[in-house]
């Protein structure tokens, strides 16, 4: 899509914005789902990256939970866990803020070759 946009729209700038991946109400910072989420996206973006499409930044969504306009705090789509039961609203990074933070430090990097199957499409390409 990200090619195919950059190749109708004569080379128009893409940025991917609040691309994240909900979770129902799940009270873990265990997020690996988000974490295979997040990476399949990164790597399929880097893909069409390289394949000429013109993206020019990339945004997760959320930073941390929050009240979400079609399903409250039912669906979680933040980085950071937000305990809505205790008054002080504490956060704590779930798995995805840490592989995150340690991808965009270049501590961790994307196997692109894994991320796209003959058998399956990857997010970015549906």
């Amino acid at each position: 899509m990200l090619k195919y946009l950059t190749d109708r729209y004569l080379s128009i700038p893409i940025y991917v914005q609040e691309n994240g991946y909900g979770q129902l109400r799940v009270d873990s910072v265990d997020d690996h789902k988000r974490v295979e989420y997040l990476s399949s996206y990164i790597g399929s973006t880097l893909a069409a990256l390289r394949n000429g499409a013109n993206v020019k930044g990339y945004f997760v969504w959320s930073f941390m939970d929050v009240f979400e306009l079609l399903a409250g705090y039912y669906l979680r789509y933040g980085l950071h866990y937000v305990d809505f039961q205790d008054p002080g609203l504490p956060r704590q990074p779930k798995l995805s803020a840490k592989w995150y933070s340690r991808f965009l430090r270049s501590e961790i990097g994307i196997n692109i070759e894994n991320m796209v199957s003959t058998d399956a499409r990857s997010h970015a390409q549906q």
